[in-house]
């Protein structure tokens, strides 16, 4: 999977999921992700 970050972020950071629906429960999840600072890549969505 390939993300972005904002620029000059680095470190551990939290990322948050909510899944909902109206007909189910609702469910949340966190997970702690690393970011490693770095050149800028092409590829991806935008190209």
């Amino acid at each position: 999977m390939t993300v972005r970050a904002l620029s000059g972020a680095s470190g551990k950071k939290a990322n948050h999921a909510v899944a909902s629906s109206p007909d189910a429960r609702t469910k949340r999840a966190t997970r702690t992700v690393r970011v490693l600072a770095g050149a800028v890549k092409g590829g991806g969505v935008t190209g």
